[in-house]
């Protein structure tokens, strides 16, 4: 049941993710250069600031300890390398987009599937990693969030 709450707490976070994924792949197939796609569309970097930000509401309005904010931020962060292995994958029979170009794969040169999907497989469990380091931080930084003020409406229906 836990695990179901926290799937469901980072629906939106996943939203954003596809949309970031929907962007640079529509953004990669009109031709537009890689340096613009990541300057509006980069998937690391949103899934870093979800990660963060998720963690410190999963403690501020869903009481989770630092584990469950863990967890939270590793969702995400899974979220954002599938989408991104998926990219990948889809890259090649596209003829190329900027999920293969080398410099996405930190690379000099073009690199073939196999390649490729191993570079992603490895930046999956990087990734993990730094979802749950930036969930942690954001979990710690959740005491920051004021807490919820219950409005003049509610307090007349408590009444």
């Amino acid at each position: 049941m836990a695990m179901r709450e926290k799937v469901r707490f980072v629906t939106l976070p996943a939203l954003i993710l596809l949309i970031f994924f929907l962007g640079k792949l529509v953004m990669s197939l009109l031709g537009a250069p890689y340096e613009l796609g990541i300057q509006i569309f980069s998937m690391v970097t949103v899934q870093v600031h979800l990660a963060l930000f998720w963690g410190a509401f999963s403690r501020r309005y869903h009481g989770y300890g630092i584990g469950g904010a863990i967890q939270v931020g590793i969702l995400i962060a899974l979220v954002s390398q599938i989408l991104i292995v998926i990219g990948t994958a889809v890259s090649y029979p596209l003829g190329g987009t900027h999920f293969n170009k080398p410099i996405a794969l930190n690379l000099d040169a073009e690199a073939g599937f196999i390649q490729a999907m191993g570079i992603r497989a490895g930046g999956l469990i990087a990734n993990c990693v730094i979802g749950a380091v930036a969930a942690a931080i954001g979990w710690a930084l959740g005491v920051l969030i004021p807490e919820r003020a219950e409005t003049d409406n509610e307090q007349h229906l408590r009444n």
